[in-house]
């Protein structure tokens, strides 16, 4: 198997389809880029990494991946293929000469790459936001899953956030990143989402929805933004029905059992 690394830090095992990756095989997994890069990476041994490239008007904010980054030490704006050297084709002249350990071996070490990788950008990054005296970040979620296109599923809970968080300005980022996701990208479903990229997507429980909603909505209207409170709580109302259609759906009948033909007597 190989290691596929997301601009969000989630990893997944991929397997090939017979024992060494194809050319085609990794084409499919980049596809929509520009270029494919390859890079030995020394750090684990035996690991071959794969990345895709775009044209610097292509690149995404949520695609920039900060541990490929600082692993491969250049921008990196797409996922990242590990492969171990016992799955890459020898005919491509990739491989080392030895093998020094096997795939599970490989899996730890790598694992354990990417936290020491995740947890340097980490320290950097506080350190920067104290050097500059940037407020530290008030917004606390929890981890819930990982949805189907391997995103991070979060809920944020009203109760668990510091009073802080909803008074100027904390609040007014937030609120500006909840409307515009309501406005352009909401979906009708069972869990109400307040916010979603291409790394994560933010969820609320049922029964804080509306004391949210209206918090959201307080702030708009102290800053007389009257289109944005009208939007939010349309969508809200939308969800509401959605919700009530869902439960008001009769379940499916039940047709009557079949008599038994003469054949099966």
């Amino acid at each position: 198997m190989a290691i596929l690394l997301y601009a969000n830090g989630i990893t997944e095992e991929l397997k090939s389809a017979d024992h060494t990756f194809t050319d085609q095989e990794i084409y499919n997994i980049f596809e929509g880029f520009d270029r494919i890069r390859s890079f030995r990476l020394y750090e684990v041994p035996n690991t071959w990494c794969v990345w895709g490239q775009r044209e610097p008007v292509n690149k995404s904010p949520d695609e920039f991946n900060q541990v490929g980054t600082d692993i491969l030490d250049q921008p990196c704006y797409s996922p990242v293929l590990f492969i171990h050297d016992t799955e890459i084709n020898p005919g491509w002249m990739l491989t080392d000469d030895v093998i020094l350990s096997g795939y599970g071996d490989f899996h730890n070490e790598l694992t354990n790459f990417f936290n020491e990788v995740a947890k340097g950008i980490l320290e950097e990054r506080e350190r920067i936001r104290q050097e500059t005296g940037e407020p530290p970040n008030l917004l606390v979620m929890e981890q819930k899953g990982i949805s189907e296109d391997k995103r991070i599923i979060f809920q944020f809970d009203m109760d668990k956030q510091v009073e802080e968080f909803f008074s100027e300005p904390n609040l007014s980022e937030f609120a500006k990143k909840v409307h515009n996701f309501l406005k352009f990208s909401y979906k009708d479903g069972d869990i109400f989402a307040i916010y979603a990229d291409k790394n994560i997507i933010m969820v609320m429980s049922d029964n804080q929805v509306k004391p949210f909603i209206e918090k959201i909505i307080a702030y708009f209207q102290h800053h007389e933004n009257y289109e944005a409170c009208s939007i939010i709580r349309n969508t809200y109302e939308r969800w509401v029905k959605y919700k009530e259609s869902k439960q008001e759906k009769p379940a499916p009948k039940r047709g009557r059992p079949r008599k038994n033909s003469d054949s099966q007597k």
